[in-house]
């Protein structure tokens, strides 16, 4: 015969192990209605883009995605105010895409300052320019934290060249500027 208190120590149990099948049989149920209704699957593939930018105090990069299947490299070099974009061939495994933009000027760095650039890149695409050139999903930002100054660029290539695998020049196109810091320390 079973005391009492046992028997109150199985039921407690029954009902735990009852309480958790319900739970597991809700959750399997959300699973498949969920996925139902919204038609996607955890086989699904999802297109991931990742954005990255690094730097020192001579050189920033950036990273960023061109197309979906595609992503670009940007560098800038401190010293000579060289922006470079280079772009693999998912062909060949070699670089085939290319653009180069001095900053120096469009930043309005005067002549024997040191810049201290900041380098990012977002995700959009702005449609100028020609029908042979396409735009790329990012613009690229660059500021000068000793003045303020900044100056967004998009990117332009031709996808023909770059379905080829044939070594092309992009275009970067200076698409706006403006002043991050509106300080006056002269007066």
């Amino acid at each position: 015969m079973l005391t009492s208190q046992k028997r109150r120590m199985r039921q407690w149990i029954a009902v735990g192990f009852s309480v958790g099948v319900a739970l597991c049989l809700g959750v399997a149920v959300g699973l498949v209605a969920g996925r139902g209704l919204s038609g996607f699957s955890a086989t699904d593939d999802l297109p991931l883009h990742a954005l990255a930018t690094h730097g020192n105090d001579s050189m920033a990069i950036a990273t960023g995605p061109i197309t979906d299947n595609m992503e670009g490299l940007v560098t800038l070099d401190f010293l000579t105010g060289e922006m470079k974009l280079f772009v693999l061939s998912h062909r060949t495994g070699k670089f085939v895409l290319g653009a180069r933009q001095n900053v120096l000027a469009d930043l309005a760095i005067e002549k024997g300052k040191k810049p201290a650039f900041l380098l990012a890149m977002g995700g959009s695409t702005f449609i100028q320019g020609g029908a042979a050139l396409q735009p790329a999903s990012s613009t690229v930002y660059v500021c000068d934290a000793n003045t303020g100054n900044f100056m967004a660029y998009g990117i332009q290539y031709s996808s023909t060249a770059y379905k080829s695998a044939t070594p092309s020049q992009a275009v970067f196109l200076k698409l706006d500027a403006g002043k991050a810091r509106d300080l006056n320390l002269g007066e």
